[in-house]
């Protein structure tokens, strides 16, 4: 093989090395950017229904906000992003500012309990739909990320694409 050739099959590798990189960051940045969609919606009152049977009104907190991550059995999506989510809960939930809730859809309060012994959603805090939460919020597939305060959707995303590292920046605003 001549230094010619050996010259043009490095500088190829060294191409396609720099178009995977550039890929990775514009994939991120497309993540953080266009997926996240920030809204002002009123709601109004939108209740839901804990494991324990107790009525939470979402985002009606006077401070704080509240994060509700919709999901769906057999969704495999949803299943590969729960350790993110639950990695989300356990960074955010101590703080007190940020309320988490998993909305398992199409189950009820009553059946809330045989999903809590799964593997991959026992400990997480799962609420069920009082009959408005879904067509309220405009639920258009799994998972779906939501964000309320004061009675308002603040923001959304739908899908799985990098979930924790766009929304741990968006809810370290309201750490503070």
């Amino acid at each position: 093989m001549t230094i010619a050739v050996k010259r043009v099959l490095i500088g190829f590798m060294i191409a396609v090395l720099c178009v995977a990189i550039v890929g990775l960051v514009l994939r991120e940045e497309i993540a953080g950017r266009v997926t996240l969609v920030r809204e002002n919606r009123e709601l109004g009152s939108l209740r839901v229904v804990s494991m324990t049977g107790e009525e939470i009104e979402i985002g009606s907190r006077d401070r704080g906000v509240d994060f509700v991550y919709v999901t769906a059995l057999g969704c495999a999506p949803c299943t590969k992003e729960l350790p993110a989510m639950r990695r989300l809960i356990d960074d955010f939930d101590h703080h007190g500012a940020v309320r988490f809730h998993v909305f398992v859809h199409g189950w009820p309060p009553e059946r809330l309990s045989q999903i809590a012994t799964r593997q991959e959603y026992r400990g997480l805090p799962l609420v069920a739909d009082s009959g408005q939460f879904e067509p309220t919020c405009a639920v258009e597939g799994f998972p779906t990320k939501l964000l309320f305060e004061h009675g308002r959707l603040i923001a959304r995303q739908l899908g799985a694409a990098d979930g924790y590292r766009v929304w741990r920046r968006v809810l370290e605003e309201y750490q503070k």
